[in-house]
């Protein structure tokens, strides 16, 4: 069960507010779930539309990787690493 968001509501408020002055987001389109960690009403609460329906998002982030039947064409796609959560880490940082 996939739990994760790529935007969580604060993030989404935070690209709302600054759409207002040109530098972020007009809109955003938050697909309905039961299963995410966030529910719907939060996403609502700051501003986003809840749809499933998405031809008209130039940008569509998510958590995981689409089949190749449902990418939509023209669109931008952004997906979320499927990481192994126990890596040891390779860099210092």
């Amino acid at each position: 069960m996939e739990r994760r968001v790529p935007l969580t509501p604060s993030h989404c408020a935070g690209l709302l507010l600054s759409g207002k002055e040109k530098t972020g987001a007009a809109r955003i389109i938050v697909q309905p779930s039961t299963k995410q960690i966030h529910h719907d009403a939060l996403y609502k609460v700051v501003g986003c539309e809840i749809s499933d329906d998405l031809p008209e998002c130039g940008l569509i982030v998510g958590t995981k990787q689409l089949k190749l039947d449902m990418i939509l064409p023209d669109r931008v796609y952004a997906f979320f690493s499927h990481t192994h959560k126990a890596q040891k880490r390779t860099c210092p940082c």
